[in-house]
């Protein structure tokens, strides 16, 4: 979704809808001065006036109003009049991702906060998982920015599900990708009394301009000197140990304790 269609008679919200796209980096399109078939779209979010939902209904991407609409028949958003570029950031990374709007004022912004999570070994909701645990974020930095850190959080905190509580070594997690057999070992290691109970610990520290997410797991730990201070192209292409690279990429500092189960990520708002 890279694209905001919308229509509005108010020249204050095509002018504030037209920032937020310029700013983050997506395709605005007018549709008072473009013709667009709207019925037809799979991809992308429509911001509408209240007084347009007769002349939309049965779109089949994600709508918001500006405003209450009159008997619209179909799920839909609500935003204000005077809606601001926090409320449209929030807005996108719900329907980006699932989650669920909260109302929010413009007078009332988040500064910093730190939390602290515990988390099980349900390495097959890590996408809702991060999600949830990420989306204070928002105030902070731009969407496509944010999606990065959540995808090296992402990595993180498989690695840590992974590798660390459920002790499954690279060798055996690549011999059982090659014979279809993943799922039945993931399986196994939570069934586990050794490992079924461990949870790993992620907090969360934010005053700007720095973030701070500090992932550890109740494994073993792994010699950190193994880590390669210099990865190839062919490395983000390799099964074993790229999740750290993907990492890398993503936040301004990565930092191990000596046992290597406890890692710190730093991210700078830019």
């Amino acid at each position: 979704m890279k694209s905001i269609f919308y229509k509005t008679n108010s020249l204050e919200l095509d002018a504030t809808i037209r920032a937020f796209c310029a700013d983050e980096g997506f395709n605005s399109h007018n549709l008072s001065t473009e013709q667009v078939d709207v019925m037809e779209l799979s991809f992308g979010i429509l911001l509408l006036d209240a007084e347009f939902s007769k002349y939309y209904k049965g779109v089949k991407i994600p709508v918001a109003f500006f405003g209450n609409p009159q008997d619209y028949g179909t799920s839909y958003y609500a935003l204000d009049n005077n809606v601001s570029n926090l409320q449209l950031k929030l807005l996108v990374d719900v329907i980006l991702n699932g989650g669920v709007i909260n109302n929010i004022s413009s007078a009332c912004n988040l500064e910093s906060f730190s939390y602290t999570y515990f988390i099980s070994n349900n390495i097959f909701s890590i996408d809702k998982i991060v999600y949830n645990i990420t989306k204070d974020l928002v105030y902070f930095f731009k969407l496509s920015d944010l999606q990065k850190i959540r995808i090296g959080l992402s990595e993180i905190i498989t690695n840590a599900i992974e590798h660390g509580n459920l002790e499954i070594t690279g060798e055996e997690k690549f011999q059982a990708t090659e014979d279809d057999s993943y799922y039945n070992l993931v399986d196994e290691r939570l069934n586990n009394p050794k490992y079924r109970d461990r949870k790993v610990k992620i907090t969360l520290y934010f005053k700007k301009p720095v973030l701070k997410i500090v992932v550890e797991d109740r494994g073993k730990g792994f010699d950190t000197s193994k880590i390669k201070k210099v990865h190839s192209e062919e490395d983000l292409f390799k099964l074993h140990g790229r999740g750290i690279l993907i990492a890398r990429m993503y936040f301004n500092e990565i930092n191990y304790n000596k046992k290597g189960n406890k890692v710190t990520l730093i991210k700078r708002v830019e």
